[in-house]
């Protein structure tokens, strides 16, 4: 039953590679396999940060501070972000 689901993921990822494209990709395997290993890389730095800085979030040009219950607070500048750390 694996081997039929491979089988199946296979054809359809050449179908797709092949079929659909309307000429070759505009980047070669080199230069896709970079990108990919660069993005999977950033992802460990992105995720600590993201764990270590739970407190603040920045959205767009505003900063929201996460009170203790998981509620966001709008903070008026980054000033002020400084003072209620």
């Amino acid at each position: 039953m694996a081997v039929k689901r491979l089988l199946l993921l296979l054809t359809y990822v050449l179908y797709v590679c092949v079929c659909l494209q309307n000429g070759p990709l505009p980047f070669s395997l080199l230069t896709f396999v970079a990108a990919w290993l660069i993005r999977e890389l950033l992802f460990i730095f992105i995720y600590f940060e993201a764990v270590s800085n739970v407190r603040h979030i920045t959205w767009g040009k505003r900063t929201y501070r996460m009170s203790d219950f998981g509620r966001s607070l709008s903070i008026a500048n980054d000033r002020s972000a400084l003072l209620l750390v």
